[in-house]
């Protein structure tokens, strides 16, 4: 069993789609400080998990988890009149891992 993919949507320093396919086996992150590397396995600890920052995302929900620049977008569009039809959606996070690999049936309950 391997993760395969990873997708992340709004979340901290990825505005917009980020889609990440993974090797068998290892796989490296390199890259130059700030660029998202570390938000990567935050991400993946946090959807297999339900945990960040070591407790449960209800009880660590904070505007700082979604992008900057996505964040500030929705709350500029609350500005000024705003009419019942146009309403703006709230921003969202997605994060998504794909786990390849698995046989069926090591994922049946024991009867």
């Amino acid at each position: 069993m391997y993760i395969s993919k990873v997708t992340i949507l709004n979340f901290k320093c990825f505005k917009g789609q980020f889609c990440l396919d993974l090797n068998k086996g290892l796989n490296v992150l390199v890259g130059n400080n700030e660029t998202g590397k570390s938000t990567i396995l935050e991400a993946i600890h946090l959807a297999l998990s339900g945990l960040l920052n070591g407790k449960h995302l209800r009880l660590e929900l904070s505007q700082d988890i979604f992008n900057n620049d996505v964040r500030n977008d929705y709350l500029q569009s609350l500005k000024g009149p705003i009419e019942a039809e146009l309403i703006p959606l709230p921003p969202e996070i997605i994060i998504e891992v794909f786990i390849d690999g698995v046989e069926e049936d090591s994922l049946k309950a024991p009867s």
